[in-house]
């Protein structure tokens, strides 16, 4: 019999955490095998408690409790560790993805896709972060080859093979769409509606936001360094010509006063604004490099409670690069 495993980044979400468990339960009993992996990422409110109190409650709930936050990204992994289904479910934890369309995703990847995300027409969140989401697209298609059409969101699904290659990511900044989309092209996608948010607020900031993006910008392609190379040689010709026509013109017409204080300063803003981006862009690369060596962790967890009774923290469950 198949079996369901629904991953749950939990963080300051206690109004919120007990109603999508409960959704699921409602939705998935007596139709799938499933379980509800909930991953509380440190969360400062009372979100360990009600998840410790869902895993008391139902047999298939685990609440897997992390040492400090480390990010949403991270959260996301470290609940790939305990997952037993052949489909792993990965959603929110503020209703705003629907629980009980669930059967939605999970009838699409039976048609044989590895991957299938979710779809919405309009998405209720702030204008700030449909920003924010519109610029990620953006870069996951240009950097890593994302389909024509797809649209990435937080609410999706994939098969227990792609669950287990995603485990195996050993960097200390994850993110499993960069992960998915250097596996497979076999994505599918499904129409769901992102309602409003109803309790609280988004704990995605910008400074987050532009986290994420920059996980996916350095973290999976090296097309930014090449992009560097070509500005370079670009504006190198670019002198070069330049140059050329300026010596010419002297040489036709010898009276002719070239260049001036506005057009030296403008160039050497220009091509230092140009060197010091790219520097801290091939920076970026460096330091991540150093975090890597220096085994800078995934994640760290402190306690796990239900499925099948609390128990402290195997050797795996500290994840380092």
């Amino acid at each position: 019999m198949e079996k369901v495993s629904v991953v749950i980044p939990v963080y300051n979400s206690e109004g919120t955490v007990r109603t999508v468990v409960e959704a699921l339960h409602e939705t998935m009993r007596s139709r799938i095998d499933y379980e509800v992996i909930l991953v509380d990422d440190h969360s400062t409110d009372g979100s360990l408690g009600v998840c410790k109190q869902l895993a008391e409650e139902f047999p298939f709930v685990r609440c897997v409790h992390l040492s400090r936050n480390f990010g949403q990204q991270n959260a996301k992994l470290a609940g790939l560790h305990y997952v037993t289904g052949d489909y792993v479910v990965y959603m929110d934890d503020d209703l705003q993805n629907p629980p009980e369309l669930i059967f939605r995703l999970i009838d699409e990847i039976r048609k044989g896709y590895d991957v299938v995300y979710t779809r919405s027409g309009r998405k209720e969140q702030s204008l700030l972060k449909n920003l924010g989401s519109l610029g990620n697209d953006m870069m996951a298609r240009w950097l890593l080859r994302k389909p024509r059409g797809l649209r990435l969101s937080s609410y999706y699904i994939f098969t227990r093979l792609i669950s287990d290659e995603l485990r195996k990511f050993s960097g200390p900044f994850p993110y499993p769409s960069g992960t998915i989309f250097q596996l497979t092209t076999n994505i599918g996608t499904v129409e769901v509606p992102h309602r409003k948010r109803e309790i609280g607020r988004s704990h995605y900031t910008f400074r987050k936001m532009l986290a994420l993006w920059m996980h996916g910008f350095v973290g999976f392609s090296i097309a930014p360094l090449r992009l560097a190379s070509l500005v370079g040689v670009t504006l190198s010709v670019f002198g070069v010509t330049l140059g050329a026509v300026l010596l010419v013109q002297k040489l036709v017409s010898p009276e002719t006063v070239l260049g001036g204080w506005t057009s030296v300063m403008v160039a050497i803003l220009v091509l230092s604004g140009a060197q010091l981006l790219f520097l801290g862009v091939l920076g970026e690369y460096v330091g991540r490099i150093l975090l890597m060596v220096n085994g800078k962790p995934q994640f760290l967890v402190k306690q796990v409670y239900g499925g099948g009774g609390d128990e402290s923290p195997k050797d795996g469950d500290r994840q380092v690069a």
